[in-house]
């Protein structure tokens, strides 16, 4: 594979980031379609009730975006609910409280454009996970999904693994606030 392109999406699994270390400079693709249910919009924690689906809600518009085009609608309030989800979700973890207070404003930040959003939050995550690939962005498709499905994520332990088991394919965040980095 000569150029890697990976779709953006928010707070991917911790497969999309293990596949991502393979390579010193990666793509994001912005030209991609938007589809809906999609990681591009959402992402999944474990949390009391087992695993929980987070979404980001998107203005409505004519059909056939890119990424580049998407925005994100702010009539309810989303952000806060989400927030509440995480610190419900993780507060107990053990790392939690060495993340949450640089985290939170970037949740509560009001991007226009869903790849703006979905960028910064992946900028914190590499960050904070001291990954040192290159990222760029371009208009070009897609082409490094088997790369993330090939992944194979050794389990670890999880906030409510005692009453669900282990929940395989969750954000990043669930392995940031659970194993730290």
């Amino acid at each position: 594979m000569e150029k890697v392109i990976f779709p953006l999406y928010l707070l991917p699994p911790t497969a999309y980031f293990k596949a991502m270390l393979s390579f010193d400079v990666v793509y994001l693709s912005l030209g991609e379609p938007f589809k809906k249910q999609t990681k591009r919009s959402r992402f999944e924690i474990m949390s009391p009730n087992k695993r929980h689906t987070l979404s980001v809600p998107l203005k409505k518009g004519k059909s056939n975006f890119s990424m580049k085009e998407v925005q994100i609608s702010y009539e309810e309030d989303w952000q806060r609910k989400h927030w509440q989800a995480l610190v419900t979700a993780y507060s107990a973890s053990p790392f939690f409280e060495y993340f949450d207070y640089d985290l939170k404003p970037l949740f509560m930040s009001k991007a226009e454009n869903l790849y703006e959003y979905n960028s910064s939050l992946l900028q914190w995550c590499f960050q904070k996970l001291k990954i040192q690939t290159q990222v760029h962005f371009t208009d070009e498709l897609p082409n490094a999904f088997e790369l993330i499905e090939g992944q194979k994520i050794q389990s670890y332990d999880q906030v409510f693994m005692e009453k669900h088991g282990y929940m395989s394919d969750l954000s990043i965040l669930d392995w940031i606030f659970n194993v730290g980095v």
